[in-house]
């Protein structure tokens, strides 16, 4: 079971810098290793076969920047199948935690960019559910009543089961 980085929800190097920092890594370790995560707001130009994905996945048209950044998070989720099949026995199970995001506005169908890139790396799928997310689990402090950004949240998760054939 994986539930790999959110598209642009969570800097998580960020948020645990201080406890990294303790644990040995030096700043510049930190900044070279936040650059290359999945989720980092790095772009990966065209020509690289993603951009029927990213038009198929944006409900809308994304500017340059946000289709780079988007092309890049496809990339780096395809890279994360291909090690999975590697190490995953034939007719072992992988579950993904995902949920859809935004970039700019423009919603983004996460749970589609898995599902192609599952089938596309020899996965079947076999099924999934959508669930609530808790506002007591958070990583960040639960949404208010209020209209504020983290308001505007995500408040549900697909988990989505694939079996490697």
């Amino acid at each position: 079971m994986t539930s790999p980085p959110y598209l642009q929800a969570i800097d998580y190097l960020r948020g645990h810098r201080l406890s990294l920092v303790w644990m040995g890594y030096s700043l510049s370790e930190l900044r070279a290793l936040r650059a290359e995560t999945i989720g980092t707001e790095r772009q990966l130009e065209e020509g690289d076969g993603y951009q029927h994905l990213v038009n198929s996945v944006a409900r809308t048209e994304l500017s340059g920047r946000s289709a780079g950044i988007l092309r890049r998070y496809i990339f780096d989720i395809d890279q994360v199948f291909a090690e999975i099949y590697r190490v995953l026995k034939p007719d072992g199970q992988v579950t993904f935690v995902v949920a859809e995001a935004t970039i700019a506005s423009v919603p983004i169908r996460v749970s589609e960019i898995i599902r192609h890139l599952a089938g596309q790396h020899g996965f079947r799928y076999i099924g999934g559910r959508i669930r609530a997310i808790s506002n007591s689990r958070r990583y960040l402090p639960p949404p208010t009543k209020a209209n504020g950004m983290l308001d505007k949240r995500m408040r549900e998760e697909s988990c989505l089961t694939f079996c490697r054939q």
